[in-house]
C-alpha cells in the first residue's frame, strides 16, 4: 500500500484504481486495512440522494389490485393499469 493512500482513501474506487493503477478490489482491501469506511449510495447533490420516499400510496398492493393485475389480458404490461391505479 502506498504511503499517501490514506489521504485519498475516501475517493471513489474508480478514482483510486486510476491513481494507483490497481483494481477496485485491491482499493477496497486497502480501505479495509486502514479502517476507512465510505458511505454507500448516491452522492449528496444527486437526485437519488434527495428523494424522499414518503408514505406508501393508499391501497397499494391490496388483494383486489393484485387480483386485477394477475387477471389482466393486456399483451404488454406497462406497470400502471387504469383499472388498478
Amino acid at each position: 500500500m502506498p504511503a499517501d493512500f490514506a489521504e485519498h482513501a475516501t475517493e471513489s474506487l474508480e478514482a483510486l484504481a486510476c491513481i494507483y493503477r490497481i483494481s477496485k478490489t485491491t482499493a477496497r482491501t486497502w480501505r479495509t486495512q486502514l479502517g476507512v469506511t465510505v458511505k454507500r449510495g448516491a452522492p449528496s447533490g444527486n437526485n437519488n440522494a434527495l428523494r424522499n420516499p414518503g408514505p406508501r400510496k393508499k391501497g397499494a398492493d391490496d388483494p383486489k389490485d393484485i387480483r386485477t393485475c394477475l387477471n389482466c389480458t393486456a399483451e404488454n404490461c406497462r406497470g400502471r393499469c387504469a383499472k388498478v391505479h
